[in-house]
Parts: structure tokens; sequence; C-alpha cells
């Protein structure tokens, strides 16, 4: 094309008269010259025009882009540069202390697990399949593992959130704690330490103390005793169902607050003394409950931050104890007017009961009789009885002869 339009341009450079090409034409005949050439010769001139004007703009534009993708490459390779160093800093911090990271993506049923898993599975388990890990009864004891279990579960489900704090089987104490971040679902395991091991002991000690002072409560709520607490200062602190019926109160609260007391003033005084003494009171008083009068077991200890008591209803007990008393009595009236002797002997053949008539027969000293002697005592005194009177007897004898 470039040919083309020199031999178009010379073509009406030879078209001129040679007086023009001294200089004498003007540029109106040039012109007019020039629009006198072929109309083809005219199209290929400009079509060639045109092409080279938009190489040298392609060529112009694919430098610039040239240069801009090559720095953007630059920036883009500092960042990434930047990026690796950042994530080798992260993961530097993340497992600057033993811990296991176990994630599992979107749809995905295998993990993908990294970390310190030596912490929680032997060498061995470890090279063979680090995916033993996932077995938490392996290295958890039964109650926590499968609560272990169950907030994975949740986790992978719902996204439910957890964080946990368990002792493994060889007694280390870990921290369990799952997260949904980014579309995936992270479990992180790692061992307690210092300050966060002892607050760790400390949240199991205060959950398991907690369910204690729960059970005791529900307990002494159902309790049919009277059971009470006070203070160092004698105020009530606690009273269950059965004290607020002995007391006539409407409700723990209203206990409480109006500090009804289920003893009389002596009886808590000689509480209090021997409370302050012996840091313990046991006494078997009687107590007007509900307008009548019954015989009660009370057992009150003296502890740290005030008392604790109980009263147990042994009024049975009592009227029982009272009636074998009144018969055995009986019993005893009738076997002492027997003529014969009759002598009782318990399971420890010790002797239990005897009546006048044993006594006077074998001679047997009353004080040795009431201090309870064995079966095997009562024969000994007897044989010595026995052998004294055969002495005496014989010495009698030859005083006579003599």
């Amino acid at each position: 094309m470039a040919r083309y339009g020199l031999t178009a341009l010379a073509t009406t450079l030879s078209m001129v008269p040679a007086p023009a090409l001294a200089g004498d034409l003007s540029i109106s005949q040039v012109v007019s010259a020039w629009f006198d050439l072929n109309h083809q010769e005219f199209a290929v001139l400009t079509t060639a025009l045109a092409l080279v004007g938009f190489s040298v703009v392609a060529a112009i534009l694919l430098m610039h882009t040239r240069v801009k993708a090559t720095r953007t490459e630059l920036r883009l390779r500092a960042d990434i540069a930047e990026l690796q160093v950042q994530a080798d800093r992260l993961r530097a911090l993340l497992f600057a202390e033993p811990q296991v990271l176990i994630s599992w993506a979107a749809g995905d049923n295998r993990p993908q697990i990294s970390g310190d898993t030596a912490l929680l599975i032997s060498h061995d388990a470890q090279q063979n399949s680090p995916q033993r890990i996932l077995a938490f009864g392996t290295w958890l004891p039964p109650e926590p593992a499968l609560q272990m279990d169950h907030a994975v579960d949740a986790l992978r489900e719902a996204g439910e959130g957890f964080l946990l704090n368990l002792s493994t089987s060889n007694g280390r104490a870990i921290e369990a704690m799952g997260r949904a971040i980014g579309g995936q679902a992270i479990v992180r395991i790692r061992e307690l330490g210092g300050l966060r091991r002892e607050l760790a002991e400390s949240n199991l000690r205060y959950k398991t103390l907690q369910e204690e002072t729960e059970l005791l409560r529900d307990f002494a709520a159902a309790a049919p005793w009277p059971i009470w607490a006070k203070s160092a200062e004698g105020n009530l602190r606690y009273a269950n169902t059965a004290y607020v019926r002995a007391t006539e109160g409407t409700g723990v609260a209203d206990v409480i607050h109006r500090n009804l007391e289920l003893l009389e003033t002596d009886q808590r005084a000689d509480m209090s003394r021997a409370l302050n003494d012996n840091a313990s009171f046991s006494a078997r008083l009687p107590i007007v409950v509900g307008g009548e009068r019954r015989i009660y077991d009370v057992q009150s200890l003296k502890l740290g931050s005030g008392s604790a008591g109980i009263a147990i209803d042994a009024s049975e007990v009592t009227a029982l104890r009272a009636a074998l008393e009144r018969m055995a009595e009986a019993h005893r009236r009738t076997l002492d007017q027997l003529s014969s002797g009759v002598a009782v002997f318990d399971a420890r053949r010790r002797l239990a009961f005897y009546n006048e008539s044993y006594r006077r027969l074998w001679g047997l000293d009353q004080a040795f009789l009431d201090g309870q002697p064995d079966d095997s005592s009562v024969l000994d005194r007897l044989r010595a009885a026995r052998k004294r009177s055969s002495t005496l007897e014989s010495s009698g004898l030859e005083s006579r002869k003599a």
C-alpha cells in the first residue's frame, strides 16, 4: 500500500508542468492537479495512511499496556511476598504453644489436621493415621469423649460454637474450642498451662461444687426433717421446707426475713455454748411443732462461716424405748418373785439379767453381777467359792479331831 501511495505521488508530480517544478506553480494548481488523480489511487493512498496511523497508535497503546502490566505484576509479587511473610509470622505465632487445629471445609467430610498431634495421640498412631485424633475415646475418658462428639456434631451441622475444658486420659488439662469461620468448621485443641490451667481447674472445681451444692439443696428441700444454717452472728441464712412447716412460716423467704427459731431460748443458749466449746452439739430435746410437743434429736455443727443443724423426729423411738423399758421392768419384777434362779446372757455371753433367787442360790455378790460378767467369769467365781468352801470344811474337821 505504501508502494501504491508513492507511485501515486510520483505520477502526480510527473503530471505537473515543468515550470511548476521550477516553483512557478501556485497552490491552487497543485490542488487541482491532485484532484485530477485517479480515484483508485486516492483510495489506496488513504488506506495506507490510515493503516500507518493505526499501527502507530496500536504500538503506543501496546507499550503503555505492557508497562502497566509490568508494574501490576511487580506490585502483585510484592503483595504475595508480604502475604507469605505475614502468613509465616501468623503460623509461627499460632503454633508457638502446643495445639492442634482441625478444619472441615463446607461440604467436605475429610478434615485437615495441623499442629502438634503428639499432644493427644502417640507418635506411632500419628504416623499410621493422624485421623485417629478424631476418635476422641482413644485419648479422653468416656464422658468427656461423648461430650466432645456432641459438640463437634453440633458445630458441623448447625454452626454452634463451643468451649470445653477437659482432662485427657493421661491427666493433661486441655481446652477445646470450636467455631464456624469463613464457611469452615474449625476446632482448636491446646494444652493449658500457667494461669489458663489454674483458671480451667478453678472452673472445674466451681462446676463440681455447684453440682454438689444443687444436689445437697435438693436433698435438704425434700428431707422431712427441719434443716437450717446460720451465720456467725446467729442470723438464719438457710431453711428447708420442713423447717418452714415446723416454725409455721409462710415460706423460706419469710422464715429467713423474720429469723424464726425452732428451739427455745434456753435450748439455743445450751447449743451456742456447746458449739463454742466442742464445735458440735447433740441432744434429744422437746420441741413444740404445730401445737404438739414432740421429741427431736438435734444435731448441730460449727462451720467456718457459721453453723448448720438438723432436727430428726425421735418421738416414736422415745415412746418405743419407754414401752420396752416398762415391759422389761415388769418382766424383772415377775422373775424376781420366782423361787428358781434365772439368769439371761446376751449374744456376747455377758450377763444381761438375773433375779434375786439366782444371786441367793449361788451366793454371788450383787456388785459382781451388776458388772455384767461373762459366763466364764461366773463359772470361775463359782469354782473358787466351792474350793474355799471345801477348804473351810476340811479345816473345821481337823480342828474338831484335834
